[in-house]
């Protein structure tokens, strides 16, 4: 997001709320009922601001396929190390839907994967294989559903009025 650099120390994620604040707006839709309302509760807000930029439903094809950039870019240029947790930031979705597509992207035989710690593995290469691959392995119906979990409640919360969104929290 562009924004004035006076406002760009007061924006944080979900790794890093603080817990002490007034006010809390949201940018974006968070990935889960779980992920909102833990920084709901952690940041003792007062007041919620609930905006929406855009983000756009996640689909599983997509979602691969920008992976699949980011994963050809960390071996070109970081070695091959990948963050799941800045992966998942990047495509805004949950963290375990990131670790989801990288064992299914590891289990069709496109990439080789080597779990450093929980949040960092390391690609040593990228096979081109036909995406049809990916498609019929079994991990992507639990892609799809992890997938489908973050988008059923990006549609609750761009759609909930504010009685229910207050009955959540």
């Amino acid at each position: 997001l562009n924004m004035p650099a006076e406002m760009q120390g007061k924006v944080f994620n979900r790794d890093n709320a603080p817990d002490d604040i007034e006010q809390l707006m949201f940018f974006e839709a968070p990935v889960s009922k779980e992920d909102f309302y833990g920084i709901i509760k952690n940041s003792n807000a007062g007041i919620i601001h609930l905006m929406d930029f855009g983000v756009k439903e996640l689909s599983a094809d997509v979602f691969v396929s920008k992976l699949s950039g980011m994963l050809k870019y960390a071996l070109s240029n970081l070695n091959g190390a990948v963050s799941v947790k800045r992966a998942a930031k990047a495509l805004s979705a949950s963290y375990d839907a990131v670790d989801c597509a990288l064992n299914l992207l590891e289990d069709a035989g496109m990439i080789d994967l080597e779990r450093i710690n929980e949040d960092i593995c390391k690609i040593s290469y990228v096979h081109p294989i036909e995406f049809s691959k990916v498609k019929e392995n079994s991990l992507f119906e639990d892609l799809e559903n992890h997938l489908n979990d973050i988008n059923a409640f990006r549609s609750f919360y761009l759609n909930a009025g504010a009685e229910e969104i207050k009955e959540m929290i």
